[in-house]
């Protein structure tokens, strides 16, 4: 019997970063890949195949805000790359046997108009659904998984929660990186895009306002789309400051976390990790979207403030550190918005279960 197929579809880094975990336990499958936006280095990583040409846009994938550019969109190839990841689809579709569609609605419209094949949802994103994405999704739904244990946009279908799947990729191995335990540990996530560099600055002077008046270690969290130098300068001769690509170390060695990040702050509210953070710096990170986004994942278990401020933002974390009470209920409350384990294993044995009898 012929191996089947399966493509990921993913509309962005985190959720190619999701897709790519979940392939690692879909491994007796031929694996294929569909970045709608960026290259998709985290499918590239494991071998797994992409379909369609892939190169960086200007906006990074984030098409709303005052900075997002049509103009300078199209004069980057927006229109060919996108007709070209469309053609290559639709060619090529008869040899995938199921989509994982990964992320918000998109990648479901791009299942039903190009693909026409069974898919498997998996709802990560806070998306509103138009009425043809829901005609897509019964049309070709066979499973959706959410990451929320309450949802409220697709009361009409079954959708299932066994965890959120961004937390399994988070890796704990147990690295302290040598850190002076008599100190309170601030983890910086800098983001994936622009902003991790034109925030470096401000993230400096808030960093040295806290430790003149409290002594801290510093973590900086990178993400593989973020290059390390500017930062390891920053480091450099300080004692107690360490640069890293390893998350979930990062993360575990947190007493709080100063995030800048979208998913990365999710995923520390998950660890139960208290976070700061403020706007401003690029397109990813303008005020009405990052409000938005504390908003929907998290409420209660970040303090978010005006970049224009930096001693308001010391001194925001400066009186977490000194209020543990506060410290353990926000991160209660960022465990129960995006806490849970264990999703992503559930998930790949409930697809192989389908394949296995389709």
């Amino acid at each position: 019997m012929p191996r089947k197929s399966i493509l990921f579809i993913s509309n962005g880094f985190a959720e190619d970063s999701l897709g790519a975990n979940l392939a690692k336990q879909l491994s007796d499958f031929d694996l294929y890949a569909l970045p709608i936006v960026g290259l998709g280095n985290p499918y590239r990583l494991q071998n797994i195949k992409i379909i369609a040409p892939c190169w960086e846009l200007p906006s990074g994938g984030i098409t709303f805000g005052e900075e997002f550019n049509l103009w300078q969109e199209i004069k980057a190839g927006a229109i060919q790359l996108y007709l070209a990841k469309a053609w290559a689809l639709f060619w090529q579709r008869k040899k995938f046997d199921l989509v994982i569609c990964v992320g918000d609605y998109l990648s479901t419209m791009v299942t039903g108009v190009f693909a026409k094949k069974p898919l498997v949802y998996l709802w990560v994103t806070a998306s509103h659904f138009d009425p043809l994405a829901k005609h897509f999704l019964k049309k070709y739904a066979v499973m959706i998984f959410s990451r929320w244990k309450k949802w409220e946009h697709l009361p009409e279908f079954k959708v299932e929660f066994f965890g959120n799947p961004y937390m399994d990729a988070v890796t704990i191995a147990g690295d302290s990186f040598g850190l002076d335990k008599n100190r309170p540990t601030i983890t910086v996530l800098p983001g994936a895009r622009e902003p991790a560099i034109h925030n470096l600055p401000k993230v400096l002077e808030v960093l040295q306002l806290v430790n003149a008046k409290k002594r801290i270690n510093v973590i900086f969290a990178l993400s593989l789309k973020t290059a390390n130098e500017e930062f390891l300068k920053a480091a450099s001769g300080r004692s107690g400051w360490h640069v890293t690509y390893d998350f979930g170390d990062a993360l575990n060695n947190a007493t709080l976390v100063l995030g800048l990040s979208g998913t990365g702050n999710e995923q520390a509210a998950g660890l139960g990790k208290p976070l700061v953070s403020f706007w401003g710096g690029g397109h990813s990170r303008e005020d009405g979207f990052v409000k938005w986004h504390q908003d929907v994942f998290l409420k209660g278990a970040q303090i978010l403030l005006s970049p224009d401020d930096p001693q308001a933002i010391a001194d925001a974390i400066l009186s977490l550190l000194n209020d543990p009470d506060k410290m353990k209920r926000m991160g209660g409350k960022g465990i129960e918005l995006n806490g849970g384990v264990g999703a992503t294993k559930v998930i790949a044995e409930r697809i192989k279960e389908w394949l296995t009898n389709h």
